[in-house]
């Protein structure tokens, strides 16, 4: 039966139940239709995907309803599809523009990934690629595929490692959109309280369906959870999950961006077609015959390498970096092609890129027994980027099974107070700010004057004379605790402070506001795509002014980091002091943050 045979049975199919011929009544005429109208789309979808030829990766362009609406189709019974996870070149703790990732990894198609914190660029759920674990995050639900291109959807418990041997790819975020046929949205039972994901917006999604089909899917016009979640029983899903979207919503297929996105980002979901069934790998999966695909990987790979040299001394920079992403990914076990990697991407100018190989080659190092070769690997990557979290935790565990204990407890030591400053919204001031007075915009009955600040806020150029920081242009001063430093920042707009005695962090900032803001909004837009959980807030009193605290809570890598943040107004300026510390010290860090809002006077004119 052709399209167009297709087409004219299904608009029969809706005359016949909207005149009700058969008897029903108006309460069943809908539903027939709502039936028939799912139908059509399917029925359109697979007589689309014939009159292609049976591709196995297609990009289709069905109008569901009013909405405007982007999927690509992959056939999972071609063994030859692989669906993989791509991540940003300074991962984890970097973004990347979606052109660069597209341009190193060349798919044939690709949406946006999980979630991910715009002030610490870590994403949200778990990431397995090629049988490696890239991240653990520990939240919602697992898109999970084989090297045969079996598919599970797995519902993750918060903070609980799962073991994803047997997967070739995961992908972990949520909410679930569709559950074994039935629509049904829970986010806050998931874990997902964050408030960028309410209300209507821009959404991207994955799901399987009964014909083992895995669909990709942007919306473009905004719409709620909920609907998004019947889009895609529409389309035929048995189980669909919702990624990240917004502003990070993108698509891309066979040289088109499809959907652009807002920002950068930080990890893909990507397709790629003809990809060799020997080079599928999942840890637990690997056949007898696993040395013999090892050594031809590792064969693939050595020829990577070789193209990469030549693309080198052709000064084809770009070209040369795909070859030596793809002989890592072939062959992940060797320190040789990374550092490789690091010298190409140091020569592209990105440094936290070359920080990442090298602290990957370091792990390599290590395991193989070459803890010398791993010191120095380390030591260049954390030259490159100090608060490479990675190479600072590999860094102490080479130091401990060196038994060189001094200097193990103090890397320890950096690494936590790293974990702290990278959990701080401050370190991401521009990209935060400009948030800020977005969602501040959008507030009900707040109009922004003319030439409103909108990329930072004020800069700080008091003094320092004791403990005590003095800034008469915003006429204001802050005297902190004696046990407490004032750090050098690369903002100067912030105000950067460490405990000598605990492991505790500060910030000091602060940022303009409207005054039609309330606390609740203005506090709603700070913690915009942080997905940290609320663990307490109220109002109270400060330096004579009513100021409103909250206490929050995410995940850092392995680490669970509670923030304490008090926003005090006066005017159109909001004082915003944060402290950080992990869970584990919140109850000594309590009283030493209380010490450091006490200090604040709002009232100092200088005179």
């Amino acid at each position: 039966m052709s399209s167009h045979e297709l087409r004219g049975v299904c608009r029969r199919s809706f005359c016949r139940s909207r005149e009700g011929r058969d008897g029903r009544g108006l309460r069943e005429q809908r539903q027939a239709c709502a039936r028939f109208g799912r139908a059509a789309v399917v029925l359109w979808w697979l007589a689309t995907v014939s009159a292609w030829g049976g591709a196995s990766v297609s990009y289709l362009h069905p109008r569901i309803a009013d909405l405007k609406v982007h999927a690509i189709y992959v056939n999972l019974h071609d063994k030859r599809v692989k669906v993989s996870v791509h991540t940003a070149s300074s991962f984890p703790g970097g973004a990347e523009s979606f052109g660069s990732m597209i341009g190193r990894t060349e798919p044939t198609a690709a949406v946006t990934g999980t979630y991910f914190s715009t002030t610490s660029y870590r994403p949200v759920g778990d990431l397995v690629a090629d049988g490696r674990l890239l991240y653990f995050g520990g939240l919602g639900t697992a898109l999970a595929i084989t090297p045969d291109n079996s598919v599970v959807f797995r519902k993750v418990q918060r903070c609980r490692r799962v073991d994803w041997g047997q997967f070739e790819t995961v992908v972990a975020a949520g909410p679930t959109l569709v559950w074994n046929g039935q629509v049904g949205v829970r986010a806050e039972e998931e874990g997902f309280t964050d408030p960028s994901l309410q209300g209507e917006h821009r959404r991207t999604a994955v799901g399987l369906t009964e014909r083992n089909r895995l669909l990709l899917v942007v919306v473009s016009t905004p719409v709620s959870l909920n609907r998004m979640a019947h889009v895609m029983r529409r389309l035929d899903c048995i189980d669909a999950i919702n990624l990240d979207g917004g502003s990070s919503a993108a698509m891309y297929y066979r040289g088109k961006y499809v959907v652009r996105p807002g920002r950068r980002l930080v990890n893909l979901i990507t397709v790629h077609e003809d990809v060799p069934v020997v080079t599928r790998y999942a840890a637990k999966l690997l056949p007898k015959d696993a040395l013999a695909i090892t050594q031809y990987r590792e064969v693939l790979a050595h020829e990577h390498s070789r193209r990469a040299k030549a693309h080198r001394e052709a000064n084809e920079p770009e070209a040369a970096l795909r070859e030596l992403v793809e002989a890592c990914r072939l062959a992940p076990r060797h320190a040789s092609y990374r550092v490789m990697l690091a010298d190409a991407r140091l020569a592209a100018g990105d440094e936290a890129g070359a920080s990442a190989s090298l602290t990957e080659a370091a792990e390599i190092y290590r395991e193989k027994s070459r803890p010398q070769e791993a010191l120095a690997a380390l030591r260049q990557a954390l030259a490159l980027d100090d608060l490479n979290l990675k190479a600072l935790g590999t860094l102490a565990r080479t130091y401990s099974g060196l038994g060189q204990k001094e200097e193990a407890r103090e890397t320890q030591r950096r690494l936590r107070l790293a974990v702290l400053r990278t959990s701080a919204r401050p370190r991401r001031s521009a990209e935060m700010v400009r948030l800020v007075n977005e969602q501040c915009a959008a507030s009900p009955g707040c109009v922004l004057p003319p030439g409103w600040p909108a990329s930072s806020g004020p800069i700080l150029t008091g003094v320092v004379r004791d403990r005590t920081y003095r800034d008469r242009r915003l006429q204001f001063s802050w005297t902190r605790p004696p046990e407490w430093e004032l750090l050098a920042s690369d903002d100067p707009s912030v105000l950067e402070l460490e405990d000598r005695v605990g492991i505790t962090y500060a910030v000091l900032r602060v940022l303009h506001v409207p005054m039609e803001i309330t606390y609740q909004n203005f506090v709603r837009a700070y913690s915009e795509r942080t997905y940290a959980a609320e663990l307490e807030a109220q109002e109270f009193l400060l330096a004579n002014a009513q100021a409103y605290y909250c206490r929050t809570r995410e995940q850092v890598d392995e680490f669970t980091v509670d923030a304490t943040t008090v926003f005090v107004r006066r005017g159109t300026e909001m004082f915003v002091i944060e402290g950080l510390c992990l869970a584990e010290d919140y109850p000594r860090a309590k009283a030493k943050f209380k010490l450091l809002w006490r200090g604040l006077d709002l009232q100092w004119t200088g005179l």
